[in-house]
């Protein structure tokens, strides 16, 4: 059998756990703040406009040439032998995709 706690002891015990409690219904609020900034920002991104898909081509140099710049007969024969590449506008970066 253990020995009953001293009043100090159960007093702390006490303000520990309103401590506690305290601290789960700031964490609820602050849960709350987070799911509502998330919200806010989900909104924002699906206001944005689509992103833009440039496509193109590169050279035996290594060159990008956008589609559009050569003459189209040029381009057509061009991109029989050669895999384009695409850029999304919004993210600026090329990655490469089959043609």
């Amino acid at each position: 059998m253990t020995a009953p706690l001293s009043p100090q002891r159960e007093a702390e015990i006490r303000a520990f756990e309103e401590d506690e409690h305290r601290n789960v219904l700031t964490m609820g609020r602050d849960l709350d703040d987070l799911l509502a900034e998330l919200d806010r920002v989900r909104a924002e991104l699906a206001a944005l406009p689509a992103p833009v898909v440039e496509t193109a081509f590169r050279d035996a140099l290594g060159n990008v040439w956008p589609v559009g710049h050569f003459p189209a007969e040029t381009e057509a024969r061009v991109l029989e032998t050669t895999p384009t590449i695409q850029r999304t506008v919004r993210i600026s970066e090329w990655t490469e995709v089959t043609s």
